[in-house]
């Protein structure tokens, strides 16, 4: 069996690459890191079962929902800086 830490680390991972590297970066490690926790209940057993389907299923949801995230925050982040860039050139 998996403990939680082999599904969280690389959830910060992906996290992290989609919140700062370039876009190209961010999508490599993105399907990287979907394919490590889809195989990540199935890497001692070869024959997958119904149990490691509903675990793959939910990694993918997770990878889903933990790069949307991170996407929408990189998307404020540029908004923000955008926002702060045209209120200086309105001082000026």
């Amino acid at each position: 069996m998996f403990g939680p830490g082999e599904v969280v680390i690389p959830l910060c991972l992906l996290f992290i690459a989609v919140r700062h590297c370039p876009p190209r970066w961010a999508i490599g490690w993105g399907v990287l890191d979907a394919g490590a926790l889809r195989v990540l209940p199935v890497r001692g057993d070869v024959t997958p079962s119904s149990d490691a389907m509903g675990l793959e299923v939910i990694a993918l949801l997770l990878v889903g929902l933990v790069a949307g995230l991170a996407g929408h925050l990189r998307s404020l982040d540029y908004r923000r800086a955008v926002a702060v860039t045209e209120s200086r050139r309105g001082e000026q």
